[in-house]
């Protein structure tokens, strides 16, 4: 079977949010080293490439990175791209509007988050922002031969969107991912530090973890270290000068990054919605226990029994959390991730791929 991927949308260094080209990666990672497949991948001079060997490149004369050769290429690639498939695969979810490929498309809808933030934060981005994104979203899924997501917790949300707009959605299947890194041979000892991955985007609540940081350590004096990984807006910034023993860092290589997940104590996830909550996963594997905010999929993929769950409307919630978290032992940790393990793999993300596949390739 002949597979061809539209990944010139997908620009790490630019991006919002660079789940979505892990994914990707791990993903034709597997799907290359199965015989019965035979990959092909439309990129551009700018954007994620795969490094197989055996995938077919076809790259655009542009770059995607910026506002005009991201439209032109997402409209009409297909124009200048015929890879000679049975399929496309659209990791990223948009199909371009006029002049769609040919024969059956499916797409991984990782989210809806989108809807959200129209909803939640008007101001986040511009009105015709949302307007492009949404409609892309819309007439994207309804053309899809089939959807893919990353958990229940997402396709419940696709579902409540097509329902929304009253749209006909084809079926849709959870593949779930997998980590992005594997353990190694060691781990470094553990430090006094609980990490939070920071970011400006509102959804994230770095804000929220500051404040409730600074509370707690107005009250007691046992607080570990607060780390943080990534920028920070203009209302974090000003709390951020109000903690004590807080250490920041940007954007780490993905070596760095492993090394601080293997050295927190605790991940602190506040983020009041997410698609599937890779770096949850990824902290078990380096034995790092995680604190994260109810309401999102997390609960779903860290498993009923998993501790560390909180009301971001509750400081006291949150301090039951990562006191409760910060006292877990490591065989307690261990047993964790050994079952977190045995249910996320990209091989098993790959069969169930390839499965949709087989259901929808002429």
């Amino acid at each position: 079977m002949d597979v061809g991927f539209y990944l010139a949308d997908q620009n790490p260094h630019r991006d919002r949010t660079i789940g979505i080209t892990v994914y990707t990666r791990h993903l034709i990672e597997e799907l290359s080293k199965r015989q019965e497949l035979s990959l092909a991948a439309v990129v551009s001079e700018s954007s994620f490439k795969p490094l197989s060997s055996s995938i077919d490149l076809t790259t655009l004369r542009m770059r995607t990175d910026n506002l005009v050769g991201r439209l032109v290429a997402d409209q009409l690639h297909t124009l200048f791209s015929r890879p000679k498939v049975n399929l496309w695969h659209y990791p990223k979810g948009f199909l371009p509007l006029l002049f769609q490929p040919k024969g059956p498309a499916v797409g991984t809808v990782c989210d809806v988050i989108i809807q959200f933030y129209a909803d939640r934060y008007p101001g986040a981005r511009s009105a015709a922002a949302y307007s492009y994104w949404l409609g892309m979203l819309r007439k994207s899924i309804c053309r899809f031969s089939e959807i893919m997501t990353i958990s229940e917790f997402s396709k419940n949300q696709i579902e409540q969107f097509c329902e929304r707009y009253k749209l006909r959605f084809p079926p849709i299947t959870v593949t779930y991912l997998a980590r992005r890194w594997n353990r190694g041979d060691s781990l470094p000892e553990k430090k006094n530090f609980a990490l939070h991955l920071a970011s400006t985007e509102p959804h994230k609540q770095t804000a929220t973890l500051l404040r409730f940081w600074t509370t707690l350590q107005s009250r007691r004096q046992n607080l570990p270290e607060l780390q943080l990984v990534g920028e920070l807006d203009r209302e974090s910034e000003n709390l951020a000068g109000s903690v004590n023993r807080l250490q920041r860092f940007g954007r780490l290589s993905e070596a760095d990054l492993k090394q601080k997940f293997s050295e927190a104590r605790a991940l602190i996830i506040p983020s009041e919605i997410e698609g599937f909550g890779l770096p949850a996963l990824e902290a078990y594997e380096v034995r790092t226990p995680v604190v994260f905010a109810a309401g999102t999929p997390i609960r779903e993929i860290l498993g009923p029994e998993t501790p560390g769950e909180f009301s971001l409307g509750s400081l006291e919630s949150f301090e039951a959390a990562l006191d409760i978290v910060v006292k877990l032992d490591a065989n307690q940790v261990e047993k964790i991730a050994a079952e977190l393990r045995n249910r996320f793999s990209w091989s098993r993300c790959a069969d169930e791929t390839i499965a949709v596949y087989k259901r929808v390739a002429i």
